[in-house]
């Protein structure tokens, strides 16, 4: 059997709260939920941070496109 190897502690946000302090942002206005735009957050936002975790879904909306879905795995 091979030994498990040493995971190094890794912060765990459990809340929004949690997570937006812990990154350097503003408190979100709702317990339950954060819609911001991406530059908002880029003012205060630590640049680097060690490896985290998180108990919920982000959802990124871009504003403008064409609507058309582009990528190498896209013909």
């Amino acid at each position: 059997m091979e030994a498990i190897p040493h995971i190094p502690y890794m912060r765990h946000f459990k809340t929004i709260a949690e997570y937006c302090q812990g990154i350097g942002i503003s408190q979100p206005k709702h317990p339950h939920f954060d819609i911001r735009s991406f530059e908002e957050n880029m003012k205060t936002v630590h640049q680097q941070m060690p490896p985290f975790r998180h108990e919920f879904f982000a959802i990124a909306i871009k504003a403008d496109g064409d609507g058309k879905a582009q990528g190498p795995c896209i013909p």
